[in-house]
């Protein structure tokens, strides 16, 4: 991918408190080429071209980013965007509308996911390239490859987040107990587990979440910061010091993207 470097955005060094598991220093990721983020609301990392993109629900913008944090390219997307992935030279935009717009990497418009009928929330790939699909009017999640493949979830009344990984899909369903369904890729119920403080569990406001190369799942919680599971439920590790967390995504050498949407910032951390 050939695109014209541009001037470094602004890093700067901070350090976040843990309650458990050592400690994270970081950076964050606050500018493009001099322009401040108005409302970062999701993270991607592309682990093939090593770059790190930022989607800003404000400016209706992608911004991406190399490993080091340098400003690559920026362009627009529809209005109100929510989420993004990117798929080998495809990027999938999701928005308030419900739709799912594909872009290629220099940001032209190539088409749109056939999604007819259901309204498009958080996106997620596994590691074979399917694509799952939050459905925020049939409250279930949707399978693509070439084409809409099969469904997961069925009977909740509410789903704010998927994350997909060692070969579980968790769906994030912040008021329903337990908060956090798991199921195989094959769609098969497997367990559940946490809810709301107040309802049995110590949750706040789950949104979103990600599995680690070890198989823990991280969830963002927009009032509590992250915690983190491993794939049996049990909770190793939980902290906070975050604005309005709402995203996050992991990166080469322990880095861990957290899209703070209060400060208008991408918390960078490291594990040491």
């Amino acid at each position: 991918m050939k695109r014209a470097l541009i001037t470094i955005g602004i890093i700067l060094l901070w350090t976040v408190p843990l309650s458990a598991g050592g400690v994270y220093r970081a950076s964050e990721l606050s500018h493009f080429y001099g322009e401040t983020f108005n409302n970062p609301v999701s993270v991607f990392f592309d682990e093939e071209r090593e770059e790190l993109y930022v989607l800003d629900n404000g400016r209706g913008e992608v911004f991406i980013f190399d490993e080091r944090q340098t400003p690559l390219f920026r362009f627009k997307t529809q209005k109100d965007p929510v989420d993004i992935v990117v798929k080998g030279d495809t990027v999938f935009v999701s928005g308030e509308d419900g739709k799912v717009l594909l872009f290629d990497y220099r940001g032209r418009k190539i088409g749109r996911l056939g999604i007819k009928g259901a309204r498009a929330g958080r996106m997620a790939l596994d590691s074979e390239g399917t694509l799952y699909v939050v459905d925020k009017e049939s409250k279930e999640v949707l399978l693509f490859r070439d084409h809409l493949k099969a469904t997961i979830g069925s009977g909740l009344s509410s789903i704010s987040g998927i994350a997909v990984g060692g070969g579980r899909v968790y769906i994030i369903a912040p008021f329903d107990t337990p908060v956090i369904r798991v199921f195989d890729r094959g769609g098969r119920y497997l367990m559940g587990f946490e809810g709301l403080e107040g309802r049995g569990g110590t949750l706040g406001l789950p949104v979103s979440g990600e599995v680690d190369n070890e198989g823990n799942l991280w969830i963002v919680d927009a009032l509590r910061g992250i915690v983190v599971y491993t794939r049996n439920g049990k909770e190793i590790m939980r902290f906070g010091d975050l604005n309005f967390p709402l995203d996050i995504a992991f990166g080469r050498g322990g880095k861990v993207y957290i899209v703070e949407k209060g400060a208008k910032k991408v918390a960078i951390l490291r594990r040491d």
